[in-house]
Order: structure tokens, then sequence, then C-alpha cells
């Protein structure tokens, strides 16, 4: 079982007006981020993505993590602008079913019968941190006191 999301991030990460992207890799090694549309958070902690197209590249480099134990990454931002860097396994690739007809249905409604669902992944989050700028610059800031352009020591 994965890592527990709270209930501020699950609220952060299901909010589609919010900038979320997933960076993955493919088996070259390279790189890869794309804006998430719609993610949402099950009781059990695990992420579910929705990639919406077949040929994607996120969808190659998620199936490839899934063949190979390979981590990913979900970027979120939330309103007040605090970065959160989710990491975690895809488990499960759905692309059939009850629920995924389902979920197919609501996408071509909000979407004029213009976008399909392609696969709906079961992602197990391995671990969560709190990568908002301001909080990382405290820790360093109480971690390497030493560390500050002269400027700021010169102000205290």
């Amino acid at each position: 079982m994965g890592i527990k999301i709270s209930d501020t991030l699950k609220k952060v990460l299901e909010n589609e007006q919010l900038v979320r992207v997933i960076i993955s890799n493919g088996k070259e090694g390279k790189t890869h981020g794309s804006r998430i549309h719609k993610m949402s958070v099950l009781d059990n902690g695990n992420i579910l993505y929705f990639e919406y197209l077949e040929s994607s590249l996120t969808n190659k480099n998620l199936i490839y993590s899934l063949w190979f134990d390979k981590e990913i990454e979900i970027f979120a931002e939330d309103e007040a602008f605090h970065d959160y860097s989710i990491r975690g396994i895809p488990k499960k690739a759905i692309i059939e079913g009850e629920f995924f007809e389902a979920e197919y249905r609501k996408v071509q409604e909000k979407f004029d019968g213009q976008i399909d669902l392609s696969t709906i992944w079961e992602i197990e989050v391995t671990s969560v941190e709190n990568t908002d700028l301001l909080e990382l610059s405290k820790k360093e800031q109480e971690t390497y006191p030493m560390i500050q352009h002269l400027d700021r020591i010169a102000k205290d």
C-alpha cells in the first residue's frame, strides 16, 4: 500500500483549475512532462490519472513504467502557489469495465464527443514532498546558516 494523501493535497490534485503536471521517462531515459486534465485520489491513497490520447508520449511512458516498475512524478501547485511533488509507480491501466465506461461517457459529454478517454492509470504513491520555494528556503537557512548572500547578512 502506498502513502496516504492528505485531504488538502487531495483537493489540489482533484481541482482541474490548478496546475498539475505528470512527469515520466521512456525507455531511452528522456523525461517528458504533460499537463494533467483530470485526476482523482482513491480512499487507499492511490491516484487515478485520466489519459485522453492513445498515442501520447505520456501513455507510452506509463506503459514502460508499469512494465518495469519505474517511478513517475506528479507536480501540483495550489491556489497560494505552494508546490508539491508526488512520486509513484503505475500499478494498473484501466481500459475497460463499468467504471471505465462511465468515465468514458463523462469525457465524451464534457468534450462534445471530440475527445476520447484512452486509459485510467492507477498510481501507487511512494512519496509526497512539499517543494514550496519559501519552505525549502527556510529549511536551507536552518540547515546551512552560513550560506547566504552578503547583502542579506549585511541587513542583519
